[in-house]
Parts: C-alpha cells; structure tokens; sequence
C-alpha cells in the first residue's frame, strides 16, 4: 500500500460493497485517477448498522461483517494489482461503519477532498422513493465532487460510445471516454444526435448532421479528446429511441447527467441517461461534473423528506 501527500494529488473514492461488482468499479475509478498524473485511488467500504444497536456493540458483535468487509478491501488491492495499473498510482482502503451508508461516503468525501466518486448501481429506476436506490441518491445529490455512477454490463470487448450533448455535463462525458479508451486501449465513437422532421430536403439534413459534427469537435476539445475517435451523428424525430437504437452492442457507454434542476426529485441524472441505464446491456457510465457548494441545500432538504 503507498501512501502519497496531498499536494498535486487527484483522487478518486470508489465505494465497493459487493465482490462481484468490484472489478469494474475498480477498473473505471483507477482509469480516471491514473489519467491524471499523480493519482490515489481511496476504495471504501461502509457496514451499515440499525439505530437500535451502538456503533461500539456493533463492532463487538458484528465480527461476520467486519470480516466481510475486509475480505472486500482485501480483494479490492489484489484486483488493482491484476489490473496492471501505474505504479505512480497510490491505493488506500477505508473500513466505515456508521449509521447510513450514504452520509458515511460524503463524510468520506469530505474528510478525503475528494475530486472523483466511483459508485455502483443495479440498474433498477424507481419514481417513487428513490430514484437509483436509497443508498445511491443521497450521495449523488451531496457529493461536490465529479461523480461517475457506473451499471457493469455483460459485454467482454472495448468498443466505447459516448453521448455528446450541449449541456454541461458533456466535456466530463467525453473524458471518461477517453480515461475507458486510453485504459483498454479500446475504439471510441463520439454520438450526437439531431432531430429532423420528415419534410426536409436532403441539403437541410446535411446542415444538420454538419451542425451534429460541429459540436462533437467542440465538445471533444473541451473534453480533452484530441485523436482517435469516430464521429456519429444521428437524425430522427424520437431521440431517445434512436439512441437506444445507436448504442446497441457497444461494450461502454457514457452519458452526462441531463436534469433540469435539482428539486426535481423525479429524477438524478435524467429521464434519458436513466433510461439508457435501465436498458442498455452494455457497461453504462453516469457522469456529473462538480456541483456548487451553494447548491448543497437541496441535498439536505432531500434527505429530511425522504424516509
């Protein structure tokens, strides 16, 4: 295990809790943090424990989970080693037992200075409670920091799609692209897509895919993408069918957080990453640039209304 200063540091907290899952977690978290240079990678592991029994009883009699939880940690710097990383990049594992595991990770988030989060998620969208889970919302709605929410996928191959958009959120998108490509040394396409109506002469649907590859290079260069990738620009009147449509049999995909605002507690990323999320077979990576810290009043306000 290495420990580095803080100086000059990027690093990345990738919460870990199921084995079959760490993998790719880890695979992701440690192409981002070894993309930035000098990078340490902090994977963190949270036993939950009910209010009715103390935090000290719970480490007397919780001996199973403890032990479970290091057995995670333990396999999660064995996986860094197969994976091959730089050996530039520094590993830390954190054992947190609190009272929620949502609150645990962004009290580990603050106390690390955190750029990054790495968080899994079972690709199941609720409208009800929860959007992503109870334990997933809480930590995309405070966290500060970049956050990728990462649904691993059966695909074996390294083919990356990547939605470009103009919103914010697309320059983040298009790196983690490139973080994925420079890793597995994979083929990268950068989508748009724009919306055509059936009238339009075949000279107006060239403008408008030239609009599409436009924007994709603009957007590649705020992403830091300078070289080997592919452009696709796709047309049609239903967005989100035609997107679905364009990502099927892509190994990787990754799209920006698109929500309208953060009071909207029908949704954390938007009805269409979500929805590539749920439905996607591939690997399906959520992205979200740093949020304002004034905005972490409504981090709050969602935790109090919510159960």
């Amino acid at each position: 295990m290495c420990i580095i200063s803080d100086n000059d540091v990027f690093r990345v907290v990738v919460a870990v809790r199921n084995p079959e899952t760490e993998f790719c977690l880890l695979k992701i978290a440690s192409a981002i943090a070894c993309s930035e240079g000098r990078g340490e990678l902090v994977v963190v592991n949270v036993v939950e424990v009910p209010p009715q029994i103390s935090l000290s009883q719970s480490i007397d009699a919780g001996s199973k989970g403890l032990e479970i939880q290091k057995s995670i940690l333990d396999q999660a710097e064995k996986l860094i080693k197969e994976l091959g990383v730089s050996s530039e990049l520094a590993i830390r594992t954190r054992a947190i037992v609190g009272r929620d595991v949502g609150r645990s990770i962004l009290r580990v988030l603050d106390e690390e200075d955190a750029d990054h989060l790495v968080v899994g998620w079972d690709g199941e969208v609720s409208k009800k409670e929860y959007v992503l889970g109870s334990k997933i919302d809480p930590v995309v709605r405070g966290a500060f920091c970049e956050v990728t929410v990462v649904k691993d996928g059966d695909s074996p191959n390294s083919s990356i799609a990547c939605l470009v958009g103009e919103g914010t959120n697309t320059p983040f998108t298009v790196k983690r692209g490139k973080q994925i490509r420079d890793q597995l040394d994979g083929d990268l396409t950068l989508i748009n897509f724009q919306e055509i109506d059936g009238g339009m002469s075949s000279d107006e649907v060239y403008g408008v895919k030239r609009t599409g590859r436009k924007l994709i290079k603009r957007m590649s260069e705020e992403g830091g993408l300078e070289e080997s990738f592919e452009i696709s620009v796709i047309v049609g009147s239903d967005r989100t069918k035609r997107l679905l449509e364009e990502i099927e049999g892509y190994d990787f995909i990754c799209v920006g957080a698109i929500r309208p605002s953060k009071t909207n507690l029908n949704t954390l990323f938007g009805p269409l990453p979500e929805k590539i999320g749920s439905h996607s077979n591939g690997t399906v990576l959520m992205v979200m640039g740093p949020q304002e810290k004034s905005n972490g009043f409504f981090a709050k306000i969602f935790n109090r209304i919510k159960p």
